[in-house]
């Protein structure tokens, strides 16, 4: 069973996908946590809850290959369909860490991390006071990029697909079992005993 409901508080809100932020051959579900792209196109979106400051974490369980996942200036928005193999990385102030360990942004980064599939659960860690992103594999850390370029702008994590219809679900706190399909051995909750 998916959760389709989750307790907010006015100090303990969780980010979404956003539905008024994605181009029309992206599917969201199952509480805007659930993504699927198109099929010939790249599709994006971007979460819900912008941030400027402090350190920001979620996670991906992709359910097809073809996902990526990392962080996107808001005024790289796109909401319009594109066929591009680049994905969100073709937009300014972005960064993503693709399926097959490539790292790649439009400031002409690329580095190589390590390839994932779909049984690993990938973490983005977003260091705004620090300027810096860093992807997990299953809750080890395979690298970090430095440097974030465009500070002017406030971050989202992001998600996007390539041209083959990509689909994952994100944890932005609120739901660690990724939809019913995991079983955590851990989860955390503030002092009020929100979040999981």
């Amino acid at each position: 069973m998916a959760l389709r409901q989750v307790k907010d508080t006015p100090t303990n809100n969780f980010a979404t996908l956003n539905a008024n932020n994605k181009p029309t051959i992206v599917t969201l579900s199952n509480g805007n946590l659930n993504f699927t792209g198109g099929t010939s196109n790249n599709g994006n979106t971007t979460a819900t809850l912008e941030v400027s400051s402090g350190k920001y974490y979620c996670e991906m369980l992709p359910t097809t290959l073809y996902t990526s996942i990392g962080v996107t200036a808001s005024s790289s928005l796109i909401r319009t369909n594109y066929n591009n193999n680049g994905g969100l990385a073709n937009t300014i102030s972005t960064y993503q860490l693709n399926y097959d360990g490539n790292v790649v942004s439009a400031s002409g980064l690329s580095t190589t991390l390590s390839s994932y599939s779909t049984s690993n659960i990938i973490g983005v860690l977003l260091d705004m006071d620090n300027y810096q992103v860093s992807w997990y594999k299953d809750g080890i850390i395979m690298g970090t990029v430095s440097g974030l370029l465009d500070l002017s702008h406030t971050f989202f994590a992001a998600d996007s697909t390539g041209s083959a219809s990509g689909s994952s679900i994100l944890n932005f706190g609120q739901d660690p079992t990724f939809g019913g399909t995991k079983s955590p051995s851990t989860t955390y909750t503030d002092a009020n005993g929100i979040g999981q």
